[in-house]
C-alpha cells in the first residue's frame, strides 16, 4: 500500500514527520534510485527506500506499543524538555525507553494530572 514517504520515515522511527520532510527537501531520500520529492508516495513492501544511501528494511520496522500512563503533577507531557524538568518519558523503565520512538498523545500542562 502506498503512503507518503515522509509518513513512512516517521512511522519507522527514522525521523519525525517534519524532520523527514526536511530530509526529503535536502535530497537525502531516494526511492528506487531516484531522489524523492516532497509528497511522493511509495510502497515500503515493494519499493527500495534509502536515506543517506542506507536502505530502510520493512522487517526492521519498530513494533507499535501503546502505554497508558497516569501523569503526576509536576511532570511535563512532551519528550524534549529544555528546562530540565521531569518528562513522561523519564517515568518509563529503561527497557521501554531504549530503541523506541515514543510520542505522547495527550499534551497536558505541567500541573494537570488528568486527561
Amino acid at each position: 500500500m502506498e503512503e507518503r514517504v515522509q509518513k513512512i520515515l516517521s512511522e519507522w522511527g527514522i525521523a519525525s514527520r517534519r524532520r523527514a520532510e526536511a530530509m526529503i527537501l535536502a535530497g537525502r531520500v531516494q526511492c528506487n534510485g531516484t531522489v524523492v520529492k516532497l509528497g511522493q508516495k511509495a510502497d515500503p513492501g515493494n519499493d527500495t527506500i534509502k536515506v543517506d544511501g542506507k536502505s530502510i528494511q520493512p522487517a526492521k520496522r519498530p513494533k507499535l506499543v501503546y502505554i497508558l500512563l497516569h501523569k503526576p503533577a509536576g511532570v511535563v507531557s512532551n519528550c524534549n524538555e529544555h528546562q530540565w524538568r521531569t518528562t513522561v518519558i523519564d517515568l518509563l523503565t529503561p527497557e521501554i525507553q531504549i530503541d523506541q520512538l515514543i510520542h505522547p498523545v495527550v499534551r497536558l500542562d505541567v500541573d494537570t494530572t488528568r486527561a
